[in-house]
């Protein structure tokens, strides 16, 4: 478990895509299971994967995005399940809203959708390392997690839910 205050605020550094097989424990267990269920397809359906599925480790620190797709070919990402082990910074809890809702700020929010939609577009996951600060962007505690990213689709292969994993490394 982290030692990040929910009533810390978070200021986003950098980005870093990983290569999926340098995946550590337990989000490389979560890889090969979407793996494993997408069986011939591009990608697993939503309903074979639950998040009671991924190793116990990583069951509160996953969220399920619901990809929502505009007529301009937009996309929204709206919260489903907000991993209970994740701090939230807002006063009520975020299911049910849209991630431009969050809040999120300098810069974060900007490439976490950024992220979200490459995902979306070519239908494979991804791994980043977030590097970043709590409480003060240049004397702050360093805060540093993994996400892995891994998309679900529907029979039409249209990806329709993130499984967002995160694993702190530094916090």
């Amino acid at each position: 478990m982290s030692s990040f205050d929910a009533k810390a605020h978070y200021f986003f550094k950098k980005s870093t895509l990983l290569e999926l097989e340098d995946a550590p424990e337990p989000l490389a267990a979560a890889l090969n299971l979407w793996r494993d269920r997408r069986g011939l397809g591009a990608l697993p359906v939503r309903r074979s994967i639950l998040v009671t599925d991924l190793p116990l480790k990583l069951v509160g620190m996953t969220h399920l995005i619901d990809v929502e797709y505009e007529p301009d070919d937009q996309l929204q990402f709206r919260v489903r399940l907000y991993g209970t082990a994740i701090p939230v910074q807002t006063p009520e809890r975020p299911e049910g809203r849209l991630m431009t809702e969050m809040g999120f700020g300098d810069g974060y929010e900007e490439i976490i959708l950024s992220d979200y939609s490459d995902v979306v577009r070519s239908k494979s996951p991804c791994l980043h390392l977030y590097e970043g600060m709590l409480d003060h962007p240049d004397t702050g505690r360093p805060y540093v997690y993994n996400r892995l990213i891994l998309p679900l689709g529907d029979e039409e292969g249209r990806v329709v839910v993130l499984m967002v994993m995160s694993r702190t490394l530094a916090g």
